[in-house]
This record gives structure tokens, C-alpha cells and sequence, in this order.
């Protein structure tokens, strides 16, 4: 039977304590470096969205720049409607129409950079999240709202 001398158990102990240290320091190091990007990112976010709006009431309005920039149309039977988009900000593909003069709540806003396909020109363009009487809701770009 071989037994250890103290100096060998110390010298085993002292380096499982400076393991454990180590361990201790890359796992605060890691909290850290994450904590730091995640707050970075919601900085990004933040310049990126507006979304302090307060709740206000609104009404869809099909006017002349909302028609010319194709958010807005005429039903066959001669009334107007604006087209929505759910469950993001949209200028094409939408996915659903009401008719203008429709009452409406604006929750949320958020500023999108768009570029036109007729000059390439970049415009920065606010899209306002809205619910509509009958409890839908969708976004609209704020050219086709009237207060």
C-alpha cells in the first residue's frame, strides 16, 4: 500500500483551486462580453425604431400620394380602400384592403428606409401599426392616414 506524501496532496489541491479559479474567470469574462453585445444590439435597435408613439385615433385616407405610390385603390363599386400589410411593414403583397374613412388606432410606429424603383431614390418612411374596428390589425404607411 503506497501512501502520499502532504506535499503531493497540496500540490493536487492547489491545482484544482487554480482550476476552479479559471473556470470562475472565463465564466465572468463570458457574462460580461454577453451582456455587452446585448446591450449593444438594443441600443442598434432602438436608433433603428421608433416605436414611442402614443395611441391615437386615425382614419385610413386613400389620399393623391397614397394612390400614386400604389397603397390604395377603387373597388368596382367606386369606393375607396387602402391596403394594409400584416404582421410587417409592407409595399407590395398586401394582405388586406379597407375602406377609406375607416376609423382606426395607431399603436406603433416604426421608420423604414425605402428606395423607389422608378429612380432608386432612398426615403426614410414611417409605417404605423393600426387596429381597425373589427379588431385586425396591420400597417400602413403614414401617407395613407388622416388625422
Amino acid at each position: 500500500m503506497r501512501l502520499h506524501s502532504a506535499s503531493g496532496l497540496w500540490e493536487r489541491s492547489s491545482w484544482l483551486i487554480v482550476g476552479k479559479i479559471g473556470l470562475l474567470v472565463f465564466l465572468a469574462c463570458s457574462i460580461i462580453i454577453l451582456s455587452a453585445c446585448s446591450v449593444r444590439k438594443l441600443i442598434q435597435d432602438e436608433k433603428q425604431q421608433d416605436t414611442s408613439v402614443s395611441v391615437e385615433e386615425a382614419t385610413l385616407q386613400c389620399s393623391d400620394e397614397c394612390r400614386a405610390r400604389g397603397q390604395c385603390g377603387r373597388e368596382l363599386e367606386g369606393g375607396d380602400v387602402v391596403f394594409l400589410s400584416s404582421p410587417a411593414p409592407a409595399l407590395a403583397n398586401h394582405s388586406a384592403a379597407y375602406e377609406a374613412n375607416t376609423p382606426i388606432t395607431i399603436v406603433a410606429k416604426e421608420v423604414h428606409s425605402v428606395v423607389q424603383v422608378d429612380d432608386g431614390e432612398s426615403l426614410e418612411m414611417s409605417f404605423y401599426s393600426v387596429v381597425l374596428p373589427d379588431g385586425e390589425q396591420g400597417w400602413v404607411p403614414g401617407w395613407c392616414l388622416g388625422y
